[in-house]
């Protein structure tokens, strides 16, 4: 069976009530939405509070390993820099002394070298010496162009004019 149901209110003052009622659950509504809004709110207020003191060891900690780490990287730098000069000084490098020993073993007893001369700008190398034949200065000459290092081997006509004890200026590149 259905209850039954009393009206004795009138119509204005039932359309009131209804009225009344959708108030209060629009009100108990926007209560709970504004309490739950403030929850948020305070919610986020506090891992912004904690994401900012994060941030602030983070950037303190970065910081202190840098101070910490400045003299090492200067060092470094300095090194890498040797190094860099090291490296080019290396790749202009030319062995010398290797060269000249080749040049003095390949010398005949009948030559006599009196000054050698590296021109590195030009790659140029000039002998200067005493030949005590013209034959013997002309085997010089073709023992010069053999070695590894010596190209465009020359000799002055005008050496070639005497005979005996001749003094000589042979000029060649270098390879």
């Amino acid at each position: 069976m259905f209850p039954t149901r009393l009206d004795l209110l009138s119509p204005q003052k039932k359309q009131h009530v209804r009225q009344l009622l959708k108030f209060q659950y629009v009100k108990s509504t926007g209560e709970i939405f504004l309490i739950l809004v403030s929850i948020m709110a305070m919610a986020l207020l506090a891992s912004q509070v904690m994401l900012e003191e994060h941030f602030s060891s983070l950037t303190s900690g970065a910081s202190s390993i840098a101070n910490e780490q400045g003299p090492a990287r200067r060092q470094i730098r300095l090194i890498n820099k040797l190094l860099r000069d090291t490296n080019t000084v290396q790749k202009e490098f030319i062995p010398w002394s290797m060269r000249m020993v080749d040049i003095a073993s390949s010398t005949p007893k009948e030559i006599v070298l009196t000054s050698v001369t590296f021109t590195e700008s030009n790659k140029n190398v000039s002998l200067s010496g005493i030949a005590q034949t013209r034959e013997s200065l002309l085997a010089y000459e073709q023992i010069l162009e053999t070695l590894s290092f010596m190209g465009n081997v020359e000799t002055p006509l005008s050496g070639l004019t005497q005979k005996e004890n001749i003094t000589f200026t042979i000029t060649g590149k270098m390879k």
